[in-house]
């Protein structure tokens, strides 16, 4: 009789048909018929629009539903089914809550069917199942709750609208209304156990996220905070934005306790995990016929009660529920705490070994392989990270972003507008340096860079060797001559340089030629160098670099010195490529690089397209390693992707001495340009600097807009592919 009711129920399809849909990772989501489509025409099949228990709508045929409920029969209950669709047919409605019937022709649903809405952790989608919505709510009251007693009893609010006394957060200009004008500015911060009562007001009820880098299937948390939605973009979390009062909780017990405040660690994110890493099954005794793990810390996972009674389970965790990952729009650096009556639960780390962030914070990498570990018991972990995309947001969500208590968030990598043909940029690249050539003079040196969006890149560094001897060096009369010659002389003596510097030996005199015109190995490949004769025979060195190269392009020099320190010029040492963009190791041979660089070699950076890679910042470690060049410290510029970048620096300067230019608008059209003079520090009266080795002076920074300087093209009406104008 039972599978009688459930076959009328399921070919009875009508508006009130309740069923249950895989989507695979987001997970399993009921859902119902909302509303019954008439056929467009004869022989059309039926159509239903069907509303899940998230908000997402679709429309399903008659057939896909009775599949539906074929292989969930349970998920119909065949009694209320037919009394709904009984009650449907007697008030002759074809849609349900006053939705109009609409045409036939089925309905795509939101976000190609995937399940996923616009809430984002991370790039990774939180859906609102069933009961979400209620348990959030309750988390938001005790949270609001919680704020109001701390606050003193004479200037606490008489009702949840207004705002008390001492709030300085919130209500602002260009604050969003749902933020509301409440704060934890001025008040006692909230302890590690409100902060956990508050998020166990949810109960197990939890929003999950779609985050296949972490686990095969939909996993409990939320993040607060920025966010970059697939469809609504950067933007403050869908969490934030249903919870204010729980995001300014979590960021002010966060502030309260971080070992390290802005500026040194700025966060504009946080993940809270919930029981992640671990899930609650049933575990058969061992050894049990139906156990057929080969050990007794590993245990069968069957949803209950498939194998066995319900009334004696032992409850446990799955240790293998958690996948080893490096989160993927982190900038790096990263907080982790956990809270909850838990044992277990450590973070493995690919640098660090195991952690424990158990009631304490613990900082580790994001960039690196990292793993949560088995628990048991209720775990709430908190993650504080940097997104990598936190410069390039519009100043409504900066201002949002400040209201709820984070500390990261800008608008200065918004995009350089308008576009720089190739072709053009070449023409004007060329005639710029012609224009404003390289500095003459001893000790004199340039650094000139323009990003990929301009022509794909192009830089070139320059430095005076000081007087050229006839002998060694005749100016060529035409640039094709001049690169013939420096072309010739690096085939003879580029091996012959490389091997008598990899061994105790001098190279020769003819390998000396050769590096007086630029002529070095970078990366196991030869960078074309020009040398230009100016008047009194100083000799200038000018180091191109291709177009469209991605990584640092660094040239190693180093001051010649006369009798009594009296100084002759500029002599190169070496030119490489640390391309961070394709090679993760190049970061650590970069940082190994400068650790052996002597005192007073000068070191001058340049990029011909981008430094790294859009979904992997530069790590802290090549920061490290500039600052010991001279960069500034601690709040050193973040160099993102495709941003132009200059740098000069010289191994020993103190923080902040060296030259560090950089554009961070995304799709710059900026060149960048800074000349300087390269000095003895011993020619410096003494302040305090001793032992540097060089200094800087007489710095000069000419960089100047592309886009400004090359044809309109859109407003002739080309359009662009990459850096390419093309006609309509």
């Amino acid at each position: 009789e039972e599978v009688k009711e459930c076959i009328i129920a399921i070919m009875e399809v009508s508006v009130g048909t309740k069923f249950r849909k895989d989507f695979g990772r987001p997970g399993i989501f009921s859902g119902e018929v909302v509303t019954s489509y008439p056929p467009e025409k004869p022989g059309s099949p039926d159509l239903f629009g069907v509303r899940y228990e998230d908000g997402d709508e679709e429309d399903l045929t008659r057939d896909e539903l009775v599949a539906l409920l074929a292989t969930n029969p349970k998920a119909a209950n065949a009694s209320q089914i037919r009394s709904k669709a009984a009650s449907t047919k007697k008030r002759g409605a074809s849609s349900v809550g006053g939705e109009a019937p609409k045409a036939a022709g089925k309905r795509a649903k939101s976000v190609s069917g995937s399940k996923k809405s616009s809430w984002g952790g991370s790039d990774a989608d939180e859906c609102l199942g069933g009961g979400v919505v209620e348990a959030m709510a309750r988390a938001e009251a005790k949270a609001r709750a919680l704020r109001e007693a701390a606050r003193p009893a004479k200037k606490r609010k008489t009702s949840n609208g207004g705002a008390g006394p001492g709030s300085q957060r919130g209500g602002g200009e260009g604050v969003s209304e749902w933020i509301g004008d409440g704060s934890w500015e001025g008040l006692e911060p909230p302890t590690r156990e409100q902060v956990t009562e508050a998020l166990l007001a949810m109960g197990n009820t939890w929003p999950t996220q779609v985050r296949p880098n972490v686990s095969d299937k939909a996993v409990q948390g939320m993040c607060l905070g920025m966010v970059n939605a697939l469809t609504a973009g950067l933007r403050v979390s869908l969490a934030s934005r249903r919870c204010p009062e729980v995001t300014k909780l979590v960021v002010a017990f966060c502030l309260a306790t971080l070992p390290e405040a802005s500026p040194a660690f700025k966060f504009s994110s946080v993940q809270i995990n919930y029981n992640y890493a671990g899930e609650i099954v049933r575990r058969l005794p061992y050894p049990h016929p139906l156990n057929f793990c080969s050990h007794p810390s590993l245990f069968l996972v069957c949803p209950p009660p498939l194998f066995f009674s319900s009334s004696a389970p032992v409850f446990g965790l799955c240790p293998r529920s958690a996948k080893r990952h490096v989160d993927g729009n982190n900038m790096g650096p990263s907080y982790i705490t956990s809270l909850g009556q838990h044992s277990g639960g450590e973070l493995w780390t690919a640098d660090m070994g195991i952690i424990d962030p158990k009631d304490k914070w613990c900082k580790f990498n994001g960039k690196l392989e990292h793993e949560t570990q088995p628990f048991e018991g209720t775990r709430i972990s908190f993650i504080l990270f940097t997104h990598n995309a936190c410069e390039e947001l519009t100043s409504d969500v900066v201002a949002d972003l400040q209201a709820l208590g984070f500390t990261a968030g800008d608008t200065c990598r918004q995009r350089d507008p308008g576009n720089v043909d190739e072709s053009d940029f070449d023409a004007f690249f060329a005639k710029h340096r012609t224009e404003h050539p390289p500095p003459v003079g001893v000790g004199m040196v340039a650094v000139e860079c323009a990003g990929y969006a301009c022509g794909r890149g192009a830089a070139w560094v320059s430095y005076d060797t000081g007087p050229l001897p006839a002998k060694i060096y005749k100016a060529p009369k035409k640039r094709g001559e001049e690169v013939a010659q420096a072309s010739a002389r690096a085939l003879c003596y580029l091996e012959e340089a490389a091997d008598k510097k990899a061994g105790t030996g001098k190279p020769s005199a003819a390998a000396r030629k050769a590096a007086v015109l630029g002529i070095a190995q970078s990366n196991a490949e030869a960078s074309r160098s020009f040398a230009v004769g100016e008047g009194g025979g100083e000799g200038v060195v000018v180091q191109s670099f291709p177009k469209n190269r991605v990584g640092l392009h660094v040239v190693e020099l180093k001051l010649k010195l006369k009798a009594k320190a009296q100084q002759e010029g500029l002599e190169l040492v070496a030119t490489r490529r640390f391309d961070l963009y394709n090679r993760a190791e190049a970061t650590a041979e970069f940082a190994a690089w400068v650790d052996q660089l002597p005192v007073g070699h000068v070191v001058c950076i340049a990029i011909s397209d981008t430094a790294i890679a859009k979904k992997r910042p530069m790590e802290e470690t090549v920061y490290d390693a500039l600052r010991k060049l001279g960069a500034p410290a601690p709040d050193t510029p973040v160099v993102g992707y495709r941003n132009p970048f200059v740098f000069l620096g010289a191994k020993g300067l103190p923080p902040g001495q060296a030259q560090f230019l950089l554009d961070k608008r995304a799709q710059s059209k900026t060149v960048l340009r800074v000349d300087a003079r390269i000095i003895s520090a011993a020619n410096e009266k003494p302040k305090g600097g001793a032992g540097q080795g060089v200094v800087i002076t007489e710095v000069k920074n000419s960089s100047i807009s592309a886009r400004d300087q090359c044809p309109y093209r859109e407003k002739e009406g080309w359009v662009f592919k990459n850096c390419t104008a093309v006609k309509r």
